[in-house]
């Protein structure tokens, strides 16, 4: 199956560009330690403040380049067709979208997860690196004037974070879902067959969409409070 498959085309790479938003890092600037010191007259706590930034902001670069790898192929793949039979080349789609799908969403909250480090560093928080999770950022940035901005996030993500949940520690939503179940009536236990549902790609599809769109305006709204 793997050697039917093809790699995007320069003209669906093309696609799947315009179908993505913008997405750019912070710009923190890359100032070294001695000029700091030096010449801005910097303090220590300062000075490690400039350059982690600066780092930080060099890693987010690193994933959104992921994501948007990760877009353009799911992209590609769904644009193709897919098929829910087991010929064909579109259940070569369907195996290529669903393995891309689950890296995206890997690639998106980790893209999350660095933004609120530098939050963390940005407003001075004081979380060690190992203790920043999106809960305890979320606690700290009440009453500050990132608040309206991050919170709109969370609500904008909240079905994107139970999508990857469930790939990663539950029953996974787009697989068919033959499980039984108890049912309890009163003290009396029957049991009920699984009917197999499971969510569409087209469902994914239009979350991933939401999902880019609502990043892509976390990261434009971050960026004028930066400056």
């Amino acid at each position: 199956m793997h050697t039917d498959y093809q790699y995007p085309t320069k003209e669906e790479r093309r696609l799947a560009n315009l179908a993505y938003p913008n997405i750019e890092k912070f710009g923190f600037e890359d100032k070294h330690e001695f000029q700091l010191f030096i010449e801005d007259k910097k303090k220590i706590t300062e000075v490690k403040r400039v350059v982690d930034l600066y780092h930080w902001d060099m890693c987010l670069l690193n994933k959104l380049g992921m994501l948007c790898d990760s877009y353009i192929f799911l992209f590609t793949s769904y644009q193709r067709g897919i098929t829910n039979g087991f010929k064909g080349k579109g259940i070569i789609n369907r195996f290529f979208f669903e393995y891309y799908m689950e890296i995206f969403y890997y690639f998106f909250f980790s893209t999350r997860d660095i933004i609120t480090q530098i939050l963390n560093v940005y407003c001075d928080f004081k979380l060690t690196e190992s203790k920043v999770s999106i809960l305890k950022i979320s606690s700290k940035i009440k009453n500050t004037e990132f608040e309206v901005i991050f919170d709109k996030f969370l609500i904008a993500t909240t079905d994107a974070s139970e999508f990857r949940n469930n790939f990663t520690h539950k029953f996974p939503l787009n697989h068919p879902d033959y499980r039984g179940t108890i049912i309890n009536d009163n003290g009396m236990e029957s049991y009920g067959f699984g009917a197999g549902g499971a969510t569409s790609y087209d469902t994914y599809m239009e979350n991933i969409n939401f999902s880019n769109k609502a990043l892509a305006e976390f990261v434009d709204s971050l960026r004028i409070k930066f400056k």
